[in-house]
């Protein structure tokens, strides 16, 4: 009732239930110390405060003693330090907000043993004081069906140990040649027998299958199979459907973290990115030397008897046709030429970056020492290879370089450490001196990777990672353990590669299949010096990359073939399936969109590269009412392609032919610059201008959009301007013109 007895004028009642009343001037000391820990207003008010002492001191008679008065205010500036300090901390998040993002992890915060190690004992004192509940692993009281899994795993290997071993009787300690002595729990000696795996027979001209797989992860490949780093991409990066795998395998298509900004600076200015590219298929070929280019040679007394070895990559969208095409000539051909399958037996991994040659050689340890005593060791493969340390710019090596040599199991050497790099003008001059003259092309020999007995022997003799962890161990601390003459010689081939003289050049490796993880763990943990590590990419960044090289990319940029359509048709559903899941409210209408001049309406689907309806016309694709529902499954006829370059666009569009001479249904690939702001997105149209009379006036609109002029260094290139009564061709190549004329050939 005493709310209802305000005042009448139109003002607001005073509320006085659950206001909070003001303390006690005298208390205000006692709620300070009583105030909770989790009030974050009161700490920030706490450390801003400042203590003031009066400076009366330093003055006398009016004057000022400046002795006196620093001492005065000494008090003030330790104070007004005090504060800051006490503000920066108030105001900063907790330990494990401070991982980068790429770094963090959801149970982070749970763990101090999961924080860098700089961060761990902030982390543990603030899990104290907020009182974290923490979890270690061997204390961890084990559910039902955890305690089945164990004894059903010990059960297992305790089987597993009873079959492969024979226990026979004692004898003193000897072992008979080709086995090794064990002892049992119960005291006997058991006789273990290890037989080496024999070479597969090579079956020419038979297609490769995956090798046996394990019981856990068979089912999961049954249509697909795993690439040799499919555990750590599917911990990291968004992968392929199990269900719709992409040119049979299971293949990473971007990282889950943000990185388009990270992989524009690690391909262009500091760092490295890595692939995975065991997908991309491998052909052997081996024949005679008159039939082939020297590429490997078996040594013999006749030289029209020695053969040679060469590898044919392809990309596996083509594998079975080039197989096909390659089993007919090969039938053709004599003398006899050997066809092998090698999907399966060699992986391959791909770097770009200006640190990308920092990176492998903290991985790629080459099995022969440096000797010192030894002048000749800088012109061998090894001695080049570490020569190369240097190395920011791929485009500085010779063209079609090829480094094949044998290197060290990268696990023991596991986890790498920052390479010092060698500075002054000598390493530079010598740098370039190798560069100039490029040993490698006389000294050196066949490399290992074509021959089949050492891909085998190096893949069948990789210790297993508790052998590694054990050498490790006994190792001395702060150095790797000493190499073995078991250990094996892992055969790689490095190679550059760029599709054109303008882009950044590639690092190739080519290894054996199952030697591809071990190396690529080795060189996505390596410590870069310019700070950081590499990192590691999927199909959007292999675009990316492409894109920003004014590169057309495969197959997305190749509709002419048969992969590139398969990749449209694959796509163009997705957009779909996009677009018809949202509300039509908020869904753009193709059929309303307003080009000026009382024409409206998108041509062709909106969500589509309509490439058949520039062949066919618009019979072959449905409009979007018709079309919503239709299913996109057009025919063969819709995108015959060819696929030309800039150069023969051009050489065409300057000559005199008429329309019906000239290539018919060629694509070539160009650059547009916006004369404007704008992004253009997926699908986008460009649409002729109109040539007609009756339109010039929205003709004159479009070309005073772009005033004329746009600048691209030096030169300045204007839109083109044809008179309205000559023919439809002809404004149609002066049109090509200005969009093939702001580009470079290429």
């Amino acid at each position: 009732m005493a709310e209802q007895s305000g005042s009448r004028s139109g003002a607001k009642p005073n509320r006085v239930i659950g206001k909070r009343k003001e303390p006690p001037s005298g208390q205000s000391s006692s709620n300070a110390q009583k105030r909770p820990r989790f009030d974050h207003r009161a700490k920030q008010r706490e450390a801003r405060s400042l203590s003031v002492q009066t400076s009366s001191k330093a003055l006398r008679h009016g004057e000022l003693d400046v002795d006196k008065f620093v001492k005065a205010r000494e008090y003030e500036i330790r104070a007004l330090e005090e504060s800051m300090s006490q503000s920066k901390r108030a105001l900063n998040t907790r330990a494990f907000q401070q991982v980068p993002k790429d770094l963090r992890r959801r149970t982070a915060s749970h763990n101090a043993k999961r924080m860098p190690k700089r961060l761990r004992a902030r982390a543990r004192r603030e899990m104290v004081e907020d009182n974290t509940p923490t979890v270690t692993a061997r204390r961890r009281k084990l559910t039902r069906h955890m305690r089945l899994r164990i004894g059903t795993a010990n059960k297992l290997r305790s089987l597993a140990v009873k079959q492969r071993t024979t226990k026979e009787p004692a004898t003193g300690g000897e072992t008979t040649e080709g086995a090794q002595g064990t002892r049992s729990k119960d005291g006997s000696t058991a006789q273990v027998t290890v037989l080496e795996p024999r070479a597969p027979r090579v079956k020419n001209a038979a297609l490769a299958v995956p090798a046996q797989l394990k019981a856990k992860f068979r089912k999961r490949q049954i249509n697909k199979s795993w690439l040799p780093t499919h555990i750590f991409h599917a911990k990291r990066a968004h992968m392929t459907s199990p269900k719709e795998p992409l040119w049979r395998f299971a293949v990473p298509l971007t990282p889950t973290a943000k990185c388009y900004r990270t992989t524009h600076r690690s391909a262009s200015q500091r760092g490295a990115i890595a692939w995975d590219t065991s997908y991309m298929a491998t052909i052997g070929i081996e024949g005679q030397q008159r039939m082939y280019p020297k590429v490997d040679e078996k040594h013999g007394d006749d030289p029209d008897k020695r053969k040679r070895k060469a590898f044919i990559r392809v990309h596996p969208s083509a594998f079975y046709k080039t197989w096909e095409e390659v089993i007919r000539l090969s039938k053709t051909v004599k003398p006899h030429v050997n066809v092998e399958d090698l999907r399966f037996e060699i992986g391959s991994i791909e770097m770009v970056g200006p640190n990308c040659t920092e990176a492998l050689q903290n991985a790629l340890w080459p099995v022969q020492a440096r000797d010192l005593s030894d002048k000749s060791w800088e012109h061998s493969i090894p001695g080049l290879w570490a020569g190369l340390s240097r190395l920011t710019n791929l485009a500085m090596l010779p063209s079609n370089v090829l480094l094949g040599f044998d290197v060290q199991d990268p696990r023991l050497h596991f986890p790498p450490r920052k390479i010092t790099m060698p500075k002054g003008e000598a390493v530079d001059s010598k740098l370039l001196d190798m560069l100039t003259t490029w040993p490698a092309d006389l000294t050196q020999d066949s490399p290992a990777i074509f021959d089949r007995r050492s891909r085998l022997t190096a893949a069948s003799s990789l210790s297993s990672q508790k052998a590694i962890n054990r050498r490790k161990a006994t190792a001395v601390p702060g150095q790797y353990p000493a190499i073995l003459s078991k250990d094996p010689k892992i055969p790689v081939l490095l190679y550059t590669a760029s599709p054109s003289a303008r882009t950044q050049q590639t690092w190739s490796i080519l290894l054996p299949w199952k030697c591809v993880q071990p190396v690529w763990y080795s060189i996505l943990y390596c410590p870069l010096s310019v700070g950081g590590q590499p990192r590691f990419g999927g199909l959007q960044e292999t675009r990316q990359i492409s894109f920003e090289a004014k590169m057309p990319w495969f197959p997305g940029d190749f509709p002419g073939t048969q992969a590139g359509w398969n990749w449209e048709v694959q796509e163009r559903g997705k957009r779909k399936d996009e677009w018809q899941r949202k509300p039509k409210g908020k869904r753009v209408n193709w059929d309303a969109l307003d080009f000026g001049d009382g024409r409206n309406g998108e041509i062709g689907l909106g969500w589509a590269c309509d490439w058949e309806r520039l062949v066919t016309g618009p019979s072959c694709a449905p409009t979007t009412d018709a079309a919503s529902d239709a299913v996109e499954t057009p025919g063969k006829d819709c995108a015959k392609f060819f696929h030309v370059t800039c150069k023969d666009v051009q050489a065409y569009l300057h000559s005199h032919v008429e329309p019906m001479d000239g290539p018919e249904n060629g694509l070539a690939t160009v650059r547009l610059t916006l004369s404007t702001r704008g992004c253009p997105q997926s699908c986008a149209r460009i649409y002729r201008l109109p040539c007609a009379s009756t339109q010039n006036q929205l003709r004159e609109q479009w070309l005073a959009q772009a005033s004329g002029t746009h600048e691209h260094g030096k030169q300045k290139h204007t839109l083109p301007r044809t008179s309205s009564t000559e023919p439809a061709y002809v404004v149609q190549r002066a049109s090509g013109k200005g969009i093939i004329g702001t580009t470079q050939t290429r």
